[in-house]
């Protein structure tokens, strides 16, 4: 799926690609860096729906939930950053559950984005001499398919929180734009809650 737009004068490409097979990423981050002007920008936003409790799912559920949100985004981070000189951004979608995981059966979940924190710090680190910031956005509930503000789980997530909603895709998009902006050029190795104090 590739799709393309514009948005405050800047064009976006959304392409949906398997990050955890580095030759995919590569391909799919040449043809970016090839069709669109100037040095460009990544977000990854990576998902898994296994949920891993301790009794439950397999090695091979947990397995998966590590190679899709913790090997993939290390994956996707270092073929980009082939891509990027002075003043690029690498901003990664990770989840308020970082640092909040109030249900039983999200054990690797929580986990797999907790990682990502120190990920994002060392890649910081790693990146900084050349310019590029890392930076981690960490999400509550968000209305999506996935997560409907209408869904059955949606008055306990905001029993959890200190504004009872789901955020609007479009606040956390603010956030993306923001960590990309010249602004935020002296942020980096942060993992920003945007979750309405669910981990308040």
């Amino acid at each position: 799926m590739r799709r393309r737009f514009r948005i405050a004068g800047s064009v976006v490409e959304f392409r949906l690609a398997h990050l955890a097979r580095e030759r995919l990423v590569c391909e799919a981050l040449a043809h970016i860096e090839t069709h669109l002007a100037g040095d460009p920008d990544f977000t990854f936003h990576i998902w898994d729906e296994t949920s891993s409790g301790i009794s439950a799912p397999s090695l091979e559920d947990f397995d998966k939930t590590l190679n899709v949100n913790v090997r993939a985004v290390f994956v996707a981070a270092k073929a980009a950053s082939r891509h990027m000189g002075e003043g690029g951004r690498i901003i990664n979608i990770g989840s308020t559950n970082a640092e909040r995981m109030p249900w039983p059966g999200g054990s690797a979940y929580a986990m797999s984005k907790s990682a990502l924190v120190g990920m994002v710090q060392g890649l910081s680190r790693d990146l900084g001499p050349r310019g590029i910031t890392v930076n981690n956005v960490q999400p509550g509930p968000v209305n999506t398919d996935m997560n409907p503000v209408d869904g059955p789980n949606a008055a306990s997530m905001h029993g959890l929180m200190a504004l009872a909603r789901h955020a609007r895709p479009e606040e956390i998009a603010g956030m993306v734009g923001y960590l990309a902006s010249p602004e935020a050029a002296f942020v980096t190795g942060a993992s920003l809650n945007i979750d309405g104090g669910f981990a308040a």
